[in-house]
């Protein structure tokens, strides 16, 4: 499987939620993402599967 990033707006369109609802849940620890430089957030394609799989199965929480 190949390991894909995506920016928040990249994400947030995939997912097709707001970019503002994405960020608020990374900020708030609620869905996984990695930090790069100074306060930018990145998501991956594995990131994406988590935040969008049904509660209780293998979703974490950072």
């Amino acid at each position: 499987m190949k390991l894909e990033f995506f920016e928040p707006a990249e994400a947030a369109t995939v997912l097709k939620c707001s970019e503002s609802w994405l960020r608020d849940g990374a900020a708030n620890g609620e869905f996984p993402h990695a930090a790069w430089g100074k306060g930018k957030i990145i998501f991956t394609s594995v990131h994406l599967r988590e935040i969008t799989a049904p509660a209780g199965a293998g979703r974490r929480h950072r």
